[in-house]
């Protein structure tokens, strides 16, 4: 049995380091495709976050997320020049380890994420928390799929919704309750000047920037 404390991370590649914090609807696995490539410059750390895969829960926000990590990544041997890429959730996550770390690492990417989830969106999150409650993680099985990926990506390729389907269902619905309102309440907008590390900020719904998006849009963008 792991730790109370346990940390699940896989180490891959040399080089200098690139911590990877995963979204809401999945895990380390993530990844996966991509990781090959980037071992081969830099040394990766594959995080799975508190609570997801085989790492033991945090406390109930954000920042004991980022506490857990930066107390786990140190001891297991995390040292020299040091990058982050948060994506969603682990971007969220990200920003709190700016805040409250940021000296334990250099750049920052922020993929698809912020500082403040909007209060328009705050019941999309409470909402799939208690539904994962109530029906386990395949009560939102399906709409999470649509939020990650569109309806023709899925029927061009099958696999990858396969092995997404495979990741949600293996996480633990009160774990990932208890994720899903740890992002509702989270709120570190006052604190971004703070945050002294390089940062590049990704958006991936180009089209942003020329329309108005629908909710749906919305929702899924910091997932």
């Amino acid at each position: 049995m792991p730790s109370d404390k346990a940390l699940d991370v896989v180490r891959q590649g040399h080089g200098r380091n690139l911590v990877l914090l995963h979204s809401l609807l999945s895990d380390r696995t993530a990844f996966d495709r991509i990781a090959p490539r980037l071992a081969t410059e830099r040394g990766l750390w594959l995080v799975n976050l508190p609570g997801f895969g085989a790492s033991a829960p945090a406390g109930p926000t954000l920042e004991d997320f980022a506490d857990r990590i930066a107390e786990q990544l140190t001891a297991m041997g995390l040292e020299g020049p040091t990058d982050l890429l948060g994506n969603g959730f682990g971007g969220f996550v990200s920003v709190a380890l700016a805040v409250r770390h940021g000296a334990l690492f250099d750049k920052l990417v922020l993929v698809d994420t912020g500082a403040a989830i909007p209060p328009e969106g705050k019941p999309a999150f409470h909402g799939m928390a208690e539904r994962v409650e109530k029906g386990g993680m395949e009560a939102v099985l399906a709409t999470a799929l649509q939020r990650m990926f569109p309806d023709d990506f899925l029927a061009t390729h099958p696999a990858i919704a396969e092995e997404r389907k495979a990741s949600l269902r293996a996480a633990n619905p009160t774990y990932f309750a208890g994720a899903c309102r740890a992002l509702a309440q989270f709120d570190r907008r006052a604190d971004m000047a703070t945050i002294r590390n390089p940062t590049l900020v990704v958006v991936g719904l180009l089209a942003i920037l020329f329309h108005r998006p629908s909710k749906k849009q919305k929702e899924s963008a910091t997932l």
